[in-house]
């Protein structure tokens, strides 16, 4: 199975999830999120959008799989079905520096300035951090979480709502690490 094939399959209008590719060569798997037919990220392994896409160029994919309506953790500005369909045709992409950008955070000595709430931005890179300490499962109870606490998708979490929501959180990670999860989000 090609690349092309595979991204003409799911690069579609109203197709909405994540793609999990596995190649030929190598050991990690590709993540390719999936909002309306528009992939708005990427990874393979732990390496982000940037090396992912120079890496692609002439990869057999071994096996697909596609977990339909998983919502993505992390968006890019632009979408990448162009640059992905040119490396699928064996053409260098064309992207610009910009749509491989996120949003910064806003930080305030060392840490994250969450005393006037966040942005939909902040609330993934909460989630984002937090999953990445306790695993997958971690989208399930943080969403869960946000949505206990009246938090909608994509809105503004109001400071009160935010302090709440890091400390379930920070309930739920290994008391090992979570010290720095709340040194970092923590009120």
């Amino acid at each position: 199975m090609s690349l092309k094939e595979v991204l003409h399959r799911y690069l579609k209008a109203g197709t909405q999830g994540q793609l999990v590719l596995k190649f030929s060569d190598e050991e990690h798997l590709c993540k390719i999120s999936i909002e309306d037919g528009n992939a708005v990220y990427l990874s393979l392994g732990k390496i982000g959008p940037e090396e992912t896409l120079n890496s692609l160029g002439g990869k057999q994919v071994e096996w697909a799989n596609f977990i339909e309506g998983m919502p993505s953790r992390k968006r890019l500005p632009q979408s990448l079905n162009k640059p992905l369909m040119e490396i699928a045709q064996g053409i260098q992409p064309t992207v610009s520096p910009q749509a491989l950008q996120r949003t910064h955070l806003p930080i305030k000595s060392g840490r994250l300035d969450l005393s006037s709430g966040a942005p939909a931005e902040t609330v993934d890179a909460i989630i984002e951090a937090f999953v990445d300490l306790i695993g997958p499962l971690g989208t399930i109870l943080a969403e869960k979480a946000a949505q206990d606490l009246g938090y909608r998708e994509g809105g503004r979490m109001e400071p009160s709502v935010l302090a709440r929501f890091v400390s379930i959180l920070a309930d739920e990670i290994p008391e090992d690490e979570r010290r720095a999860f709340l040194d970092k989000f923590g009120p």
